[in-house]
């Protein structure tokens, strides 16, 4: 991995009976290295016990590049 700038973390929950996602966690950096121990930390987030999916967006930038980056995960509960 290498160093990156404008870093976002953003994670939403499904909203019952539409098609739109409900945001939870909204959190930027504008660096990140490599040696970072904890770049990010959430103690905590409000994840409703009706949600079953819930979806974490990482975008970002190679330190010096102003191409963008995204990479999505989506965890569900059958």
């Amino acid at each position: 991995m290498n160093d990156a700038s404008d870093v976002r973390i953003e994670l939403f929950r499904d909203e019952k009976n539409s098609t739109s996602k409900y945001g939870i966690v909204h959190s930027e950096r504008e660096t990140l290295d490599r040696d970072d121990k904890e770049p990010f930390y959430f103690a905590n987030f409000p994840l409703s016990e009706k949600a079953k999916k819930l979806e974490v967006v990482i975008t970002w930038k190679e330190k010096g590049s102003d191409r963008s980056y995204q990479e999505r995960f989506t965890f569900s509960q059958d």
